[in-house]
């Protein structure tokens, strides 16, 4: 590890174990086992997955609480009334505790897919309750109501949108959590979570916010002054302006449908030229490297390359540690000779905001090094976007040579299929563990212990 002999321990976790809490538990752990390690012995954690973990949680609960703060601005200034804008924003904490009691019986965890649902579900939640205080309002200035009669109209006049704003939603969400396949399994927490979010800011809207609104409601007096007479000015105009055009499209109802269908051409067409993936690749904070040689060869050469590699990492300015173990596949997980594995982990993210010093470009100056390597066949990879799903990032794919050619033969197929590939722009990194120097060898009918073996009496097998 960063150059220095080391053992090596993977730890992990159990499946449906909190990673998070499992982290924490390995490294009190560890603390614990060093109180009884020899003289000079040490250990160092050299990469530990949930940092993105926790990056992610961190991101997205800052992201919670800026919502939260961009809805309380945004209702205050379309209400302008603190008492008003108490109301909805009332709704937000209610629905949340209401959602997290239904992810808690529908055994849902919190987890990155369940907190974005929620952010997104903070302006949601306050649609409904905005709904009905608005009506309160609009009841009290025209028809100079008290706030209790206003909001006894108000919600005989609104159940009926608000019931249907609801069921409208939760028809978009709650058919995602009967998706099946892995996709299925990833949008259903999601889709839950905005669906439950959804029903409880409904019965918040039609029970708690018109209560409220009889009792904390009260008539406005005075001219409104500044910003709140231009905003609301400006907002009349604009209002105007939209109804003046929906008056205008309902007179040429031809000349609508006509721009409809353009919107929808317009719509299929983004949709078709957007690129698609199943979960994007992302800079989780570290990153693989594997090496394959020819099959005879010996452990120590497998050390040389894997030595090369780390030379590389451990002078990149975006590294923080570097592990190598020779004598591994990571891609077949087996014990070889001839294959090795390498773990970099880079430094925190705050320490790395240049695009230089992210995953990608990482990866792309590390393909650039190891063209260099001529002992085998080196690439870095960056991890699985979800853990459990393959051992690294992207996709592979077997070519399988049926008995019909020699291994010349799936050589040159091979390489053929690469090269194809590589004209592709959707696709990078294109590489094949086949390695070329190997098969003339065995095209030639060297044995297994002729190859690359200086002994061997014929030198078209060395």
């Amino acid at each position: 590890m960063n150059g220095k002999t080391a053992t090596l321990l993977a730890v992990y976790q159990q499946p449906g174990a909190n990673a998070v809490q499992f982290s924490d538990q390995v490294k009190q752990t560890l603390e614990q086992m060093k109180k009884n390690f020899p003289d000079g012995i040490d250990y160092k954690i050299a990469m530990d997955s949930t940092n993105f973990v926790r990056a992610s949680i961190k991101d997205v609960i800052i992201t919670f609480f800026e919502a939260c703060l961009l809805v309380i601005l945004v209702v205050y200034i379309f209400l302008q009334s603190a008492r008003a804008t108490i109301i909805p924003i009332l709704a937000v904490p209610i629905s949340i505790i209401g959602n997290a009691t239904g992810m808690i019986l529908l055994g849902f965890s919190i987890n990155m897919l369940t907190l974005f649902g929620m952010v997104l579900a903070i302006g949601i939640v306050v649609d409904d309750a905005i709904v009905v205080i608005e009506n309160v309002e609009r009841n009290m200035e025209e028809f100079h109501l008290s706030p209790k009669e206003a909001a006894k109209k108000a919600i005989d006049e609104v159940t009926g949108p608000v019931i249907a704003i609801m069921l409208v939603l939760c028809a978009v969400f709650v058919p995602v959590a009967f998706l099946g396949g892995m996709t299925g399994q990833l949008d259903k927490q999601f889709a839950v979570t905005i669906a439950i979010s959804v029903v409880f800011s409904g019965i918040v809207a039609l029970t708690l916010s018109p209560a409220l609104a009889a009792l904390l409601l009260q008539h406005k007096t005075g001219e409104k002054k500044g910003f709140f007479k231009w905003f609301e000015a400006f907002f009349l105009k604009v209002t105007h302006g939209y109804t003046g055009g929906v008056a205008k499209m309902l007179k040429h109802t031809k000349t609508a449908m006509i721009v409809f269908v353009i919107m929808l051409v317009l719509v299929g067409l983004m949709f078709y030229k957007t690129p698609t993936s199943f979960v994007p690749s992302e800079d989780q904070g570290y990153l693989f490297g594997v090496s394959f040689l020819p099959d005879t060869a010996s452990l120590d050469r497998t050390e040389d390359v894997g030595g090369k590699k780390a030379k590389f990492f451990m002078n990149h300015p975006a590294v923080q540690d570097v592990s190598e173990f020779a004598g591994y596949s990571l891609v077949d997980s087996a014990l070889k000779a001839n294959a090795g594995v390498i773990f970099v982990s880079l430094k925190d993210y705050e320490k790395r905001d240049k695009d230089e010093l992210k995953a990608p470009a990482i990866i792309a100056a590390a393909f650039k090094n190891f063209s260099r390597i001529k002992e085998g066949v080196v690439m870095p990879f960056n991890p699985p976007s979800i853990p459990g799903l393959g051992n690294m990032g992207g996709f592979q794919f077997w070519i399988l040579n049926r008995g019909e050619g020699n291994a010349a033969k799936l050589q040159e197929v091979t390489n053929k299929f690469i090269d194809h590939c590589r004209k592709q722009p959707e696709l990078h990194g294109v590489n094949s563990t086949l390695i070329e120097r190997l098969l003339p060898a065995v095209a030639g009918g060297c044995g297994p212990g002729e190859v690359g073996n200086p002994g061997s009496p014929r030198p078209e097998c060395l």
